[in-house]
């Protein structure tokens, strides 16, 4: 099982990926944009974080980037309609997920999701 932070201004796509995520055992924490992200980051401990490129307030690569200055080390997996971004791999991003979702990508999904799961107690 892993926490699993998803942060994405999509309302829709974030309930479909809280169920989703729920149903195979994982514990899920939202945020609409960056800002609210680092702001549950604070409160809350994550293991993996989700995060879409384009949002109001603070981008992806700019939550990305805040995260690593803070000392953050959570792996991130980006969600993005655009094609890769060149900054995404020097920020430390290990997978980027193609918006929308098909089945092949939320299987890939769980995939990383499962084998970078931390144990819990």
């Amino acid at each position: 099982m892993a926490t699993v932070l998803v942060i994405d201004d999509e309302p829709t796509l974030v309930q479909l990926l809280t169920l989703w995520l729920e149903m195979h055992g994982h514990q899920v924490l939202t945020a609409a944009h960056g800002e609210a992200g680092l702001q549950t980051l604070e409160q809350a401990g994550v293991d993996i974080i989700l995060v879409d490129m384009m949002m109001p307030h603070m981008d992806g690569i700019t939550f990305i980037r805040h995260l690593r200055e803070k000392g953050y080390d959570q792996r991130v997996i980006v969600l993005s309609a655009l094609p890769g971004n060149p900054d995404l791999e020097e920020a430390g991003v290990i997978a980027q997920i193609r918006k929308p979702l098909s089945a092949r990508d939320r299987n890939e999904l769980l995939r990383l999701i499962s084998a970078w799961a931390v144990p819990h107690a």
